[in-house]
């Protein structure tokens, strides 16, 4: 009974506080994030959920996909980020960074991150980028 017991308090408080599951090493001070429609910019809420997976999205940036943007599509998600974050799969400070949202199921979301140059460059990350836009968009 004593063991039930301990293990369903556990269990609560990882519910409760689910920053006790986090184990990024990316770590992010403090981050805006805006709904961009058109060009227009809807400030968006970050609750702390939504903040430890954006540091778990960029701790799992696995690789370069290869692919610049000029420009974003018309509707995305946008992160600025207030001081830099750097990360080993990404060769310059991040600043800020966009997950597109898809169209259609054959449209995946995409990780977008500017870099020096203004450009910007598509990113693969072994996070599903789903769980962030499910969070801030539902």
């Amino acid at each position: 009974m004593e063991l039930t017991l301990r293990s369903s308090t556990i269990a609560l408080l990882l519910l409760l506080f689910p920053s006790f599951l986090h184990t990024s090493h990316v770590q992010i001070a403090n981050v805006k994030a805006y709904r961009v429609s058109n060009h227009h910019e809807q400030l968006l809420p970050i609750t702390r959920v939504v903040h430890i997976e954006l540091e778990q999205v960029l701790d799992e940036v696995s690789q370069p996909i290869g692919t610049t943007h000029p420009s974003l599509p018309k509707d995305y998600l946008l992160f600025r980020l207030s001081s830099p974050v750097n990360t080993a799969s990404v060769p310059h400070p991040i600043y800020e960074l966009a997950v597109t949202l898809p169209k259609s199921i054959e449209d995946p979301p995409r990780l977008l991150i500017k870099n020096s140059a203004k450009e910007w460059r598509e990113y693969r990350t072994n996070r599903p980028l789903t769980t962030i836009i499910n969070q801030l968009e539902g």
